[in-house]
């Protein structure tokens, strides 16, 4: 059998060299940390936790922003979700949060609240700001085929970043579009856009712009085909066809 001799004070102690082996590798793991509560062990992993410490813990979340929710040991309440008009985000099992005006670290103090009254053992969680209005998106929300942040960095026409979003859906009331400019809350602009886009008034300068960092919110309405413009519909509809061709 392999041994390791170790000296001290003059007396020599034999050890086996698998005993030596098993301390290291209980001491020496690296990139993860465990945790034990109420019998049940919990993994860390590492690499996730310092990704999302990376980021300062004073970020206040504001309306717009993307999150991604990591919950260790309980992946089935993973999410990644848009901060929306309202300020709430919305997560597996707990539903709504209040998040906009929260920092990172007031947000994942009260989904760890939350998440605690349904999971008994203690509750590990990493929130990471994965895309911010403050980094030149434009957030499109609401009645649209694809709800995302869109890159940019200079202004564009509201008809374009509707077509960048898939264009509106058939509930859509673009009578009633809402722009928070620069995700203000506050700073919100109201558009007719069935006003500008009907054959009296084609598409043109009047176009009303949207900047980086604004976000865009388009209702729904139950008596949209009867309200909306046909024409200003199917004008969107055909800028959302060129947007996919190019």
């Amino acid at each position: 059998m392999n041994t390791s001799i170790l000296h001290a004070g003059g007396l020599r102690f034999v050890l086996p060299i698998t005993a030596i082996l098993a301390a290291a590798f209980l001491f020496g793991c690296s990139g993860e940390t465990t945790t034990q509560d109420s019998g049940r062990t919990t993994r860390l992993p590492a690499a996730a936790a310092e990704k999302a410490q990376a980021q300062s813990s004073d970020d206040v979340l504001g309306v717009g922003d993307q999150l991604q929710l990591t919950v260790f040991a309980y992946p089935e309440f993973n999410s990644t979700t848009l901060v929306k008009p309202s300020g709430m985000i919305a997560l597996p099992l707990i539903g709504e949060v209040k998040a906009a005006g929260l920092t990172k670290d007031q947000m994942q103090t009260e989904i760890i609240r939350r998440l605690s009254e349904y999971v008994k053992t203690k509750v590990y969680v990493t929130l990471e700001i994965t895309s911010s209005v403050s980094v030149g998106n434009i957030v499109v929300l609401g009645a649209v085929t694809a709800q995302n942040n869109f890159p940019r960095t200079s202004p564009v026409s509201i008809f374009q970043i509707l077509a960048s979003a898939g264009g509106p859906t058939t509930e859509a009331d673009l009578g009633h579009v809402r722009v928070f400019r620069n995700g203000d809350l506050s700073r919100e602009e109201e558009l007719d856009l069935s006003g500008i886009m009907t054959p009296g008034n084609r598409m043109g300068r009047s176009a009303p712009m949207v900047y980086p960092g604004d976000l865009v919110f388009v209702p729904k309405s139950d008596n949209f085909l009867k309200e909306f413009a046909p024409f200003a519909y199917n004008i969107v509809v055909v800028l959302t066809l060129f947007s996919f061709v190019k």
